[in-house]
């Protein structure tokens, strides 16, 4: 196909570059990045919106079970996608919020050393350090909270489960349904999150959805009956 377009001269784009042209049809745009849970994240972020009343677009990496498709346009301000570091394109993606899962060392015949990945995603967080921009972090993967150091606080919202964060995970229970676990915010109970899903990294990725919206002010009670 490209090998054609090329001959046809057909006009050429990156996946990244028409995924952020469409996602510029919104005035809210969330990204979610990370090495791992980028799929599962988006998904919960999805549900969490639409329980807010926010009828978000979205395009998402899998077959999302409730709308069974991977992308869809809303009629609401909001729109929320995965964005992938693979290649380095999810810094030409310009968002308002984001959400950073972990870093692994991943993609590296692309990056080549582990500085090379760190620099790729501290750039993508300080793109954040701007006016009415917000980005929430695993503060329990060790490269984020260094990276964090070096990105204005004021923009930043943790998540985590072994280190004190702005939004806590305790308590965790497994069950044959999903999981549960309680959630702190700033160091307080605020409530029982109960989840479909299965893993301790299902309870991180609801965790960031949720960390990114009381971030954003958003009802929380509301958030959480989404990602349940």
């Amino acid at each position: 196909e490209l090998v054609y377009a090329k001959n046809a001269k057909k006009f050429i784009m990156m996946r990244s570059e028409l995924l952020n042209y469409l996602m510029g049809f919104s005035s809210h745009r969330i990204a979610v990045a990370g090495t791992h849970g980028k799929t599962s994240s988006t998904g919960f972020a999805i549900s969490a919106l639409s329980f807010l009343g926010l009828n978000p677009s979205f395009f998402i990496g899998s077959i999302l079970t409730e709308d069974d498709t991977n992308y869809k346009v809303g009629n609401g301000d909001y729109v929320v996608s995965e964005v992938d570091e693979s290649d380095g394109s999810f810094l030409s993606i310009q968002s308002d919020y984001g959400i950073v899962t972990n870093i692994d060392e991943d993609h590296m015949m692309y990056f080549k050393t582990r500085e090379n990945l760190e620099n790729c995603f501290l750039k993508f967080m300080k793109s954040y350090s701007t006016y009415k921009r917000l980005l929430s972090y695993n503060a329990d993967d060790i490269v984020l909270k260094t990276l964090a150091k070096q990105v204005n606080s004021d923009n930043l919202v943790s998540f985590g489960v072994k280190e004190a964060a702005d939004i806590q995970a305790k308590n965790i229970k497994y069950s044959v349904q999903g999981c549960s676990y309680d959630l702190y915010v700033s160091g307080t109970f605020f409530s029982t999150v109960n989840l479909q899903q299965f893993g301790e990294h299902s309870v991180y990725n609801s965790l960031g959805v949720l960390a990114l919206l009381w971030g954003l002010k958003f009802d929380l009670k509301k958030a959480i009956e989404g990602v349940s």
